[in-house]
């Protein structure tokens, strides 16, 4: 990035329209450093619910997602397992730290969705319990459940965790 900002320096020394370029780029870069230095400490952690417990917690899960007009693959997710919900986080772009994308209430330890179906936070999907189920693929194991119809598309979603078995025992 440095060498751009010599070689369009250079160029704005010589021309108007460089002058642009360079003032252009220049702010792009102060901006980036500066989301840099504020985001660098934070870190992203499932916020509970009352009376919510986490029973397993695990990162770098790849998890395919398949909508009714596509597929989606996040091959670096932390899925947390708690006693309400299941919560999908994908890896931040550029980070070691994940953000919350997938929330998926439980019907039978939740009456309603206790947050929005879609916030900025991520989307919240309603699912029973009866619904999770534990399937294989090439002799390896994957939790797999298909959440009821939503304004998303979602027609099922795949967690790749390391041991299926405990996962699906851990909900019951």
């Amino acid at each position: 990035m440095g060498v751009l900002l010599v070689f369009t320096g250079l160029w704005a020394l010589s021309s108007r329209k460089g002058l642009y370029v360079f003032g252009t780029i220049s702010i792009i870069v102060i901006i980036l450093v500066v989301l840099h230095f504020v985001t660098r400490g934070k870190v992203y952690v499932v916020k509970l619910l009352p009376n919510e417990k986490v029973l397993m917690e695990e990162e770098g899960v790849k998890v395919n997602i398949r909508y009714f007009n596509k597929s989606e693959l996040a091959p670096d997710c932390k899925v947390t397992l708690t006693n309400l919900r299941i919560v999908v986080g994908k890896r931040i772009l550029f980070s070691t730290q994940y953000q919350d994308s997938f929330y998926f209430y439980f019907n039978e330890r939740n009456d309603e969705l206790p947050t929005p179906v879609v916030s900025l936070k991520g989307v919240s999907y309603m699912l029973s319990l009866k619904e999770v189920t534990t399937k294989t693929r090439k002799e390896k194991s994957f939790i797999y459940f298909e959440p009821k119809s939503h304004i998303t598309g979602m027609k099922y979603i795949e967690l790749n965790v390391s041991d299926a078995k405990k996962f699906a025992e851990l909900l019951k």
